[in-house]
């Protein structure tokens, strides 16, 4: 059984800000450089309805022109279960928060992944003649977001979520491609890549036909859009394997021709180094014939 909530945390986590650029730009521009803090599963109770509450991600962050910290909560919701009540649940983490926060901004996001017609990202309360409450969140809903959208986003959280976005059946092939073309242009160092493919392979599985689709395409790929050559970078400097790049996921990895022109005992020894990370056994093998 698929553990959502830790693959989505594992990835937003590792990739924070990448993800705040995608889906929360204007934040994300005002974020101050440094590291992001990330705080423990911050857990109160419902002295009312008498629920255990945990917040999923919680990270605290410095924004420009703002006096202290800002917090940023994200609550990935990969299941529709009572989604109806879903914004009052937000808004009750939110009240937690600020209670136990006092005067700290809070900035809250809801990813969804499950296949639902739009959400909504307003929890309100209305009597007569007055609003009582008008709460918003931000929504990130990605069976409502188009793959293509994301293509131009040089961002890893853009080559991971493409595979739960909308995608047409005749296009799931090429949605893994192009994850992979964005993969490996990322040049992310073998334990972050290896994250992002293993996300891809577990929403995008292909069928017997969309994976031989896929593999034609991955291998005739031009070694432009593998990895850089010797001349451009020292021995031991690359990011992906530079003689079989990332070019498939899971147990379907297809190499793509060689980008390196002089194929020294240095880059074979990175590439095969770095393949123990990112590429299952059956690809070692191919990058060691390779070699």
């Amino acid at each position: 059984m698929v553990d959502h909530d830790r693959l989505f945390k594992q990835l937003l986590s590792t990739f924070f800000l990448e993800f705040l650029q995608l889906f929360a730009p204007e934040l994300a521009e005002e974020v101050e450089a440094g590291p992001v803090e990330f705080m423990d599963k911050e857990t109160f109770t419902d002295a009312i309805a008498g629920d255990r509450h945990i917040v999923d991600l919680l990270a605290r962050v410095r924004v420009r022109g703002m006096p202290g910290c800002v917090l940023v909560h994200v609550e990935p919701q990969a299941n529709d279960n009572d989604i109806g009540k879903f914004p009052q649940r937000m808004f009750r983490y939110f009240a937690g928060l600020e209670a136990r926060h006092p005067d700290v901004p809070i900035y809250p996001v809801a990813v969804f992944s499950f296949d639902r017609t739009p959400q909504p990202d307003t929890y309100e309360m209305a009597l007569p003649g007055l609003k009582v409450l008008a709460f918003r969140f931000r929504v990130v809903q990605l069976n409502q977001l188009s793959w293509r959208d994301y293509l131009k986003h040089h961002n890893p959280v853009a080559a991971a979520l493409m595979s739960c976005m909308r995608i047409e059946p005749k296009d799931r092939w090429r949605v893994k491609v192009d994850s992979v073309r964005l993969l490996v242009r990322l040049k992310l160092v073998p334990g972050k890549a290896g994250m992002v493919a293993r996300f891809v392979d577990t929403y995008l599985k292909l069928d017997g036909r969309e994976r031989r689709l896929y593999e034609r395409k991955v291998q005739s790929l031009p070694a432009k859009e593998g990895s850089p050559s010797c001349s451009s970078s020292p021995p031991g400097t690359w990011k992906v394997p530079p003689l079989s790049c990332c070019a498939s996921f899971g147990g379907n990895w297809v190499p793509f021709r060689s980008a390196c022109p002089t194929r020294s005992r240095s880059c074979r020894q990175s590439a095969s180094n770095s393949s123990r990370t990112i590429f299952p056994t059956s690809a070692r093998r191919r990058i060691s014939s390779d070699g």
